[in-house]
């Protein structure tokens, strides 16, 4: 993908640590494992194992890091220009979501997390929260191809969560999970990744 020299988000910071959170270790990464591995039992270990929480002091961004970074804003501001036009077609003002890079350890609006979390969004100060470490963790431990097309969908999921946000679906989804059983509460967020990316699917 030729990216570089176009618009980049202006919504996109270095978060330096210290609602909802969607999107992060569980669902999505067992996701990609499995698109990735075609092995169920590796998607489950990855997705639900997770890690221990680590932080970091010297907070540098090496020059393969920092093109991410710049990818990650220009995915960003693609997913701007697509929901500010489909949207305002259904009547809804897009309100753009915040994109926090962060590497270890970060203090969200949902809490403490940390980068075994992997991507994730959190409703209650609408932004999404990556360690760019995510991007080699795919490679290395599971084959990803190295590549644009990676980094985009996992923005992009994370941008359709945003979307959710933004239309009403989350307060939705969070008012029938006080009303649902564990099973029924796990086959609901289920159906809300799967929307969140198809709403990938439509950028």
């Amino acid at each position: 993908m030729k990216w570089k020299g176009r618009r980049q988000s202006s919504n996109v910071s270095r978060s330096k640590g210290g609602g909802v959170a969607l999107g992060g270790g569980g669902l999505l990464v067992a996701l990609i494992v499995f698109l990735l591995t075609g092995n169920p039992m590796d998607a489950i270990r990855s997705g639900f194992g997770g890690t221990e929480p680590s932080t970091t002091q010297n907070y540098e961004l090496s020059q393969k890091e920092e093109d991410l970074y710049d990818y990650s804003a220009v995915v960003l501001a693609d997913t701007e220009d697509a929901w500010h036009e489909i949207l305002k077609n259904e009547g809804v003002n897009y309100r753009e979501p915040q994109l926090k890079i962060f590497k270890g350890q970060v203090k969200s609006g949902c809490g403490l997390a940390s980068a075994g979390m992997g991507p994730f969004y959190c409703s209650r100060d609408e932004a999404i929260y990556m360690d760019l470490s995510f991007y080699d963790s795919l490679i290395r431990d599971f084959g990803a191809d190295e590549g644009d097309f990676i980094l985009s969908y996992v923005i992009s999921h994370e941008v359709g969560h945003h979307v959710q946000e933004v239309t009403g679906i989350m307060d939705q989804y969070q008012e029938l999970m006080g009303k649902l059983s564990e099973e029924e509460r796990n086959a609901l967020t289920v159906r809300l990744e799967l929307q969140a990316d198809y709403l990938a699917g439509v950028v």
